[in-house]
């Protein structure tokens, strides 16, 4: 029987797979949203960071930047990769965690957050986040569309990206067992390169913007704002298939 690897386990494999993905403009989204609310600079958290390529373009424009995951692998890599930058690694979970001093910024990219599908470890997350950061900081963190990952079952609903063509993968991110009662979706994600496949399956949480703000004011933060596909210029972000959710912390820094 072929042998089927964990994505997670093979660094640069992850680093292909999102190489579809302009990092460097969806940093400078992420970072621009900051500066118009007032932060410009100092302490970002990289929540569930993998290798942390957003961490790496925020590191570069003045963040110093502490990335937390639970894959030794991804940390072992990220230190390597990052290494002449202002960036540290934890292996952490982001479930529940404590760190000394407060953060003015934190993140969860590539909708990480969904994978804690427990409502003990969302909860815990929420709390955890909202500790370590300071009066007034910014929390950030992207989620697929909910309607766009409640479609039909078993379809391949992620487009053909021309980059993994060049970098030889073949790629199929499907779902299915989607419980409405639960709100949770099971997503696959298979990746074959050669002689190499990589196969990924989880259950991951499906959540909606008002439940987003409730638990957000339930861990005395408030949602301001929403950014669809991380353009900022978008009139509306309802057809948009990432959201960027965009947290802040009550009280002033």
């Amino acid at each position: 029987m072929e042998k089927a690897h964990e994505l997670y386990k093979i660094p640069e494999l992850y680093d292909l797979y999102f190489s579809y993905r302009n990092l460097e403009a969806e940093a400078s989204v992420i970072l621009k949203t900051a500066e118009e609310l007032g932060i410009r600079s100092g302490t970002a958290l990289d929540l569930g960071c993998g290798s942390s390529p957003h961490g790496r373009h925020m590191a570069r424009s003045g963040f110093t930047v502490l990335g937390l995951d639970l894959s030794e692998e991804m940390l072992a890599y990220a230190r390597k990769v990052c290494s002449a930058l202002p960036m540290d690694f934890l292996l952490e979970d982001i479930s529940s965690f404590s760190l000394p001093g407060s953060a003015d910024l934190a993140i969860c990219m590539n909708s990480t957050i969904t994978y804690l599908v427990d409502d003990t470890a969302l909860l815990g997350h929420l709390r955890s986040v909202s500790q370590a950061l300071r009066a007034g900081g910014l929390y950030l963190f992207e989620l697929l569309n909910p309607l766009l990952v409640v479609g039909k079952e078993g379809e391949d609903f992620f487009p053909r990206h021309p980059v993994w063509d060049e970098a030889g993968l073949s790629v199929r991110v499907g779902r299915s067992d989607f419980d409405l009662m639960k709100g949770r979706v099971k997503v696959e994600v298979e990746i074959r390169r050669q002689s190499l496949r990589v196969l990924h399956s989880s259950i991951c949480r499906v959540m909606f913007p008002s439940e987003i703000a409730l638990l957000a004011r339930m861990h005395g933060m408030r949602h301001i704002r929403t950014i669809g596909d991380f353009d900022l210029s978008a009139a509306s972000v309802e057809k948009a298939a990432t959201f960027l959710y965009v947290l802040q912390k009550e009280g002033r820094g």
